[in-house]
């Protein structure tokens, strides 16, 4: 598990988690923020280590 504030290789950010749960088998969503682009999104809790920023391509 990753603790708030910690940063993925990809520069993104961890900032809340929610209990929200998200579309992979036992996945909650939570929320990142991109520390390039500073947009916030949400992702599956599963994924958070390999994410990486929606807006990549326009970067």
């Amino acid at each position: 598990m990753a603790d708030v504030g910690i940063e993925n290789r990809n520069g993104q950010k961890l900032i809340r988690k929610t209990t929200e749960r998200g579309n992979h088998r036992f996945a909650r969503v939570w929320i990142l923020k991109c520390s390039i682009c500073k947009r916030e999104y949400e992702a599956n809790s599963c994924d958070f280590h390999e994410r990486h920023c929606p807006n990549r391509d326009k970067h």
